[in-house]
C-alpha cells in the first residue's frame, strides 16, 4: 500500500477528481431530503409542570405559622387535580377547543369518528405525577 500525506492541495485535488460523484451524491441526498419532509407528519412534544396549592386560608396559616398561599399542596390536592384534568369533560372541552377533528384529519360524520378522535387524544395527551408530586 502506499502511504499519501495529507495536505490541503491533496484534499483539493480529491474533490477535484471526485466531482462528478459527489455532485452526484449531493443532488440524491438533497431530493431524498425534499421527498421525506413531505412523508413525515411533523411531530412536536411539550411538557408542563403543575403544582396545586395548598387549600389553607391566609388567616389560618398565620394562625399556624406556615408560609399560606406559597404552600404547595398535598398528595390529595394532587390526586383531585389529576383528576379534573384527565376528566371527560376538560378532554371533550380540549377536543371542540382545538378542533381536533381537523387536526387529526378524521371527518366528523364517519362513523366511529368520535372514537378516533378520543383514541388519538389518548396517545397524544397524558396527565402523571412526577417524582415530586
Amino acid at each position: 500500500m502506499e502511504k499519501k500525506e495529507l495536505s490541503i492541495e491533496g484534499l483539493v485535488q480529491l474533490v477535484f477528481d471526485n466531482s462528478r460523484t459527489l455532485l452526484v451524491v449531493v443532488v440524491i441526498a438533497m431530493g431524498l431530503g425534499y421527498g421525506a419532509s413531505y412523508l413525515i407528519k411533523p411531530k412536536f412534544k411539550s411538557t408542563l409542570i403543575l403544582y396545586p396549592t395548598s387549600q389553607n386560608s391566609i388567616s389560618e396559616s398565620i394562625i399556624r405559622g406556615g408560609k399560606g398561599f406559597l404552600d404547595f399542596g398535598d398528595e390529595v390536592q394532587v390526586e383531585k387535580m389529576l383528576q379534573v384534568l384527565n376528566s371527560n369533560e376538560i378532554r371533550d372541552y380540549i377536543i371542540k377547543r382545538y378542533d381536533l377533528y381537523k387536526q387529526y384529519e378524521i371527518e366528523p360524520k364517519s362513523k366511529n369518528a368520535w372514537t378516533h378522535v378520543i383514541e388519538q387524544y389518548k396517545s397524544n395527551v397524558q396527565f402523571k405525577k412526577n417524582e415530586f408530586m
